[in-house]
């Protein structure tokens, strides 16, 4: 972008205000927002100094961009983060409402942006404002955070903790197997060390010889998740079991992981029939445990592939028997990498092999509208070892994830108000404790008893005494309350809900095993929560998103991992934008209209129905 100098126009201070909002909405962007603790609001003033320090100063800007040399204008963010320092360098530029980094930024932020890495020579054609192509990285293994559309570092293998350079990945670089022999760009690079934008916006000062913190632990993981650790700031917690440090000497790789690096490729035909194997054994499965009859046409593709292909898809050792140690998964085995390249092409395949019937639904999605459940094929099929499943300890990070034996309890609880205190105190009982609705209305039925004079002819009515008349009944605003007034009667149900009405709802979520109120869970004040599945389209794409899930005990990071392999889509995770720092919401993403799967896993880790909500989104607004 900065090949030839920029026009930038004089600076100005940046008011202490501005600057807050800024490092805020950059918190919020990069998901860096710290956990709850005590000295919280420190950290989070540290953390905006060290993205934007106090005497950051901007100036507009004007460069050219593109082959076309396209002209841009913008925004450079200038300043130093040492105290006293006179150079003054960039450190954050601003195009398009779109706010990314530059290199000096990232010697004090290591962690801020995944780190990509390249040749010395390779390196040398950056500087003169070439993209990076496939062929030029070092790997894989690539780091996950690196995909499609995201903000990369690049640095080169001699300083590999030291980012010479950032750009935009233009492919899913962490999904890259090989980089000899492919082609394409890489990433389409925005700024590099000692480009025009430093000459024209302070300097570019010496590169350091190396930046603590860049191989201090797994950067993988944390981004995703909110967990971005600055430099001299702890904001996440290192998880366990999330493999060895990587050092500069080399990135290592253990335990099963390692072994699958160094697994050769499959080949096409073997992916095929891996694939085309396991929806067999899909059917075989649910046809002799006599579960086809739950399978409910028509199934979309996501569903289609969660339910009966990629739960039975061979482990590594099905290809290898060398590799007996090694069951789990292959990792060649994705459907992009089978000769049909998607799951409609896979599904119009065992179509024409009569295995089942397909059927274009509104929008062009392909459904499954029928199985040929007495095919010879299925009976006849041998099944294989299936791999063996992760245990929970390794399936989540170290965090909050649900591993649920049976189903969630949602409690509804209700608290009651001051002004229901006379009508409890009448009967001895606690008026400042938490019951639940049949409790409630028990207690309201013994006042009633207790209290009130029956009915002579009806049973369903009461004979009022002045304080239900003062307590529940609002003549004001309700006729009803008006001629129960009048006549001195109202109807118990009409009591009893307006008793319950008054009351602040409240709810417990109870694990398996757990009890309330002795089982050391506590009642939390609103309503019963809900996780809201909205199905959105964006720019051309439909995509899944699911919000709530921490509520049960679901750790968003682990849900987003397994809904893509579940779904065979991407998957990403970050905060609710506007959501309170206090009590932070992560929103998880699925590519695609997954909500029949969504649905399924969450039920499947104990949510009750009942608590998920599905909302279409742009063009939509129905719930299910």
């Amino acid at each position: 972008m900065f090949k030839k100098k920029a026009q930038i126009k004089p600076s100005a201070p940046l008011r202490s205000s501005d600057r807050r909002k800024i490092a805020q909405s950059l918190i919020d962007e990069f998901n860096l927002t710290p956990p709850p603790s005590e000295n919280r609001d420190a950290i989070v003033t540290a953390l905006r100094n060290s993205l934007l320090p106090d005497n950051t100063t901007s100036a507009k800007f004007t460069t050219n961009l593109g082959p076309e040399l396209d002209q841009v204008q913008g925004v450079v963010y200038v300043g130093s983060h040492a105290p006293g320092e006179e150079v003054q360098r960039p450190l954050w530029v601003k195009v398009d409402g779109v706010m990314f980094p530059t290199v000096y930024t990232l010697w004090k932020n290591p962690k801020l942006l995944p780190l990509l890495h390249t040749h010395p020579p390779v390196m040398e054609k950056l500087y003169t404002g070439a993209d990076l192509m496939t062929p030029g990285l070092i790997g894989p293994p690539f780091p996950p955070r690196a995909t499609k559309g995201r903000l990369v570092g690049i640095a080169s293998s001699e300083r590999p903790s030291v980012a010479l350079a950032v750009g935009v990945a233009e492919v899913d670089i962490s999904g890259l197997g090989k980089v000899v022999g492919e082609k394409g760009k890489a990433v389409r690079i925005l700024h590099w060390y000692g480009d025009e934008l430093a000459g024209g916006a302070g300097g570019a000062g010496e590169v350091p010889e190396k930046v603590e913190g860049v191989f201090d632990e797994d950067v993988s993981d944390g981004g995703e998740n909110g967990g971005v650790s600055l430099e001299g700031l702890s904001l996440a917690e290192e998880g366990e079991g999330k493999g060895e440090p990587k050092g500069e000497e080399g990135l290592r790789e253990t335990g099963n992981q390692q072994e699958q690096q160094q697994l050769p490729e499959l080949t096409v035909k073997e992916i095929d029939d891996a694939f085309h194997n396991a929806f067999i054994f899909g059917l075989y499965h649910h046809l002799h445990s006599n579960t086809h009859t739950t399978i409910e046409t028509p199934i979309t593709p996501s569903a289609f592939m969660s339910t009966l292909v990629l739960p039975f898809l061979p482990p590594s050792s099905h290809f290898d028997a060398t590799l007996g140690s090694l069951s789990s998964t292959h990792p060649s085995l994705q459907i992009k990498k089978t000769s049909w390249k998607n799951i409609t092409k896979f599904l119009k395949h065992l179509d024409k092999e009569q295995f089942l019937k397909t059927k274009n639904r509104q929008g062009n999605e392909v459904v499954v509208v029928d199985i040929d459940w007495d095919d010879e094929r299925i009976k006849d099929f041998v099944p294989y070892k299936l791999p063996t499943p992760a245990s929970a300890s390794s399936s989540s990070s170290g965090g909050a994830a649900a591993t649920a034996t049976g189903p969630l309890k949602v409690l509804e609880l209700y608290k009651p108000t001051p002004k229901l205190f006379p009508i409890l105190e009448a009967i001895n009982a606690n008026p400042k404790q938490i019951f639940s609705p049949t409790d409630l209305k028990s207690l309201f039925s013994t006042y009633l008893a207790q209290e009130t004079t029956p009915h002579p002819t009806n049973r369903r009515l009461v004979t009022l005494n002045p304080l239900l008349a003062n307590i529940l009944l609002s003549p004001t605003t309700s006729p009803e309350d008006r001629a129960s007034l009048s006549s001195n009667t109202a109807k118990r149900d009409h009591l009893t809900q307006s008793f319950v009405g008054l009351c602040s709802p409240c709810y417990a979520v109870l694990k398996p095993g757990e009890t309330y109120p002795n089982g050391g869970v506590k009642a939390v004040a609103g309503q019963p929560p809900k996780i809201t599945i909205t199905v959105e389209h964006k720019r051309g794409k439909v995509m899944t998103r699911i919000v709530g899930v921490e509520r049960f005990g679901i750790d968003p990071g682990a849900l987003g991992e397994e809904l893509r392999v579940l779904c065979a889509s991407s998957a990403s995770v970050a905060g609710v934008p506007g959501c309170s720092p206090k009590n932070p919401l992560m929103e998880v993403m699925v590519q695609g209209p997954q909500e029949p799967a969504v649905r399924a896993r969450l039920e499947e880790k104990g949510v009750p129905r009942k608590c998920i909500v599905c909302v279409e989104g742009k063009g939509g607004g129905k719930k299910k």
